[in-house]
């Protein structure tokens, strides 16, 4: 039973990675067949351990693999996987009794991968010059997805990866794609052909009926097979295990309260709290009045008294990390109404002049960490309804202070980098049934929902798309652009930018 357990706890780990792609061409031939027609890895383990008496340790395999010369990565990666192969080959043939299998896979499941590799691979070690700060301070994430496009490209091209590896330039791996430049020219294209067919099979009133359908078919189509043809990309992170002090941060939900949803309301911070106990984050309401008639309503103290008594509850129970913004009433115009000025798009901006340059006017009223400092430098804005899973503010931190993203602006824009980033949002398995709508449009939910929403349209095709409030903002960058940026009630929308 034991050496059951070991075996699939070996294979899981070290069978399924995508980056031994020849293993379907050499799969055959690790079962005793000819190792001539073996990659030189998997001859190294076939002559160490098949026609071998000996049983030689792990060490001692890698040190025969630091031997070869140019080693590819391809070849590192297969290393490990080949052996735990080989292993199991010997046990059917019995040419290895099971004690010392069980040693060699013990080894195996401790053995350092990373150091392994970095001791091996020319191509870590051209990104390393190459890239000296992006590539060295990135987490291991994305070192692999930057490995891969290498990988990616060599088998494209039918070069070395070492080759691919000099040619890599993280600039070069951004940019519109061609799909973007052709996509609205095609669907033009097709649907002009296709009033054309439908004219001639059924006449021109038909036509104008079915326009806006085709249209929409044949738009819906093309997206469908441009997510499958679109590599999405992927935003790099560094490497830390908390937020930096040069990075502090302020996670807040954006919200109307009052007294019937304040509760739900500050069990979401605290719950955001808790799956991001990160140093240097603090937590809390960005919430707006309900409209009313006059600037003063006599709800007004009950709903500040009661967001008061809950941030100051979550203050004494966890710590000085809680805040709470509350806005002041500005009349509208075009409702005749007293309400937050510009809803929530005006609360960002009213909070990001706050966190930058100490506007405490624009808030009715305030509670702040006794330690806040205003060096704040992001702004995490989440919906009433929107959760963050844990370690997500770290992550999302991480992502912009990675050198390749830093927003570089040029002429009142950000010509490079990021000022705002907004992560793949799902919903949540229990949401997709909650209406009928919902189970329409999103399907049954389960794996599918964090398969579905990876490929953004816009992003993917134009280096463009829009920031729905649910995100990270670079509050500086942020102040310098987009501050003045929206005409004042012309906008139907709060949410998007």
């Amino acid at each position: 039973m034991n050496t059951k357990i070991l075996i699939s706890k070996v294979l899981a780990k070290y069978s399924s990675t995508d980056a031994i792609y020849p293993l379907r061409k050499y799969s055959a031939n690790l079962k005793g067949g000819d190792p001539k027609k073996c990659p030189r890895v998997t001859e190294l383990i076939y002559c160490a351990l098949f026609d071998s008496n000996d049983s030689p340790n792990l060490q001692e395999l890698s040190r025969e693999m630091k031997k070869l010369k140019d080693l590819q990565d391809t070849e590192i990666f297969l290393f490990i996987y080949a052996l735990t192969r080989q292993i199991f080959i010997n046990l059917y043939l019995d040419k290895m009794d099971l004690q010392n299998a069980l040693h060699l896979l013990s080894e195996i499941d401790d053995f350092d991968m990373e150091s392994f590799y970095g001791s091996l691979s020319e191509v870590n070690r051209i990104l390393l010059r190459q890239n000296p700060h992006s590539y060295r301070e990135s987490d291991d994430d994305t070192k692999e997805k930057i490995r891969k496009r290498i990988y990616k490209y060599a088998k494209k091209h039918k070069i070395s990866e070492i080759e691919a590896a000099r040619i890599y330039s993280p600039e070069k791996s951004k940019g519109t794609s061609v799909a973007g430049k052709i996509f609205f020219p095609l669907l033009f294209s097709l649907f002009v052909l296709s009033l054309i067919a439908v004219f001639f099979i059924f006449g021109f009133f038909p036509m104008l009926f079915l326009a806006i359908p085709v249209f929409e078919a044949l738009r819906g189509i093309l997206i469908y097979f441009t997510s499958r043809a679109v590599d999405p990309g992927f935003i790099p992170r560094l490497k830390k295990d908390t937020v930096p002090k040069n990075a502090k941060t302020a996670v807040v939900v954006t919200s109307l309260i009052d007294t019937d949803n304040l509760p739900r309301l500050l069990q979401n911070i605290e719950d955001i709290y808790n799956r991001n106990r990160d140093e240097n984050l603090v937590f809390g309401i960005l919430g707006d009045l309900p409209e009313s008639d006059s600037p003063n309503d006599p709800r007004d103290d009950d709903i500040i008294n009661t967001a008061t008594k809950g941030i100051e509850g979550l203050s004494k129970k966890y710590g000085d990390r809680f805040c709470l913004f509350v806005r002041p009433r500005k009349y509208t115009h075009d409702s005749g109404k007293f309400s937050g000025w510009e809803r929530k798009r005006g609360a960002i901006i009213d909070l990001c002049a706050f966190l930058e340059y100490n506007e405490e006017h624009r808030f009715e009223h305030l509670i702040l960490p006794k330690s806040f400092i205003r060096d704040t430098k992001y702004l995490i804005t989440l919906d009433f309804d929107t959760m963050l899973s844990h370690g997500d503010a770290r992550r999302m931190v991480l992502a912009m202070l990675h050198p390749d993203n830093k927003p570089i602006i040029k002429n009142g824009r950000v010509i490079s980098g990021y000022g705002i980033m907004q992560p793949r949002i799902v919903l949540s398995p229990s949401a997709f049934s909650a209406t009928p709508f919902t189970l329409t449009v999103f399907g049954s939910g389960g794996a599918d929902n964090y398969r579905v929403p990876s490929f953004d349209f816009y992003q993917s095709l134009f280096g463009k798309g829009l920031f729905c409030g649910k995100g990270i903002i670079d509050i500086g960058v942020f102040n310098r652009v987009l501050a003045h940026a929206f005409p004042e009630n012309r906008i139907l929308s709060h949410g998007i930018y």
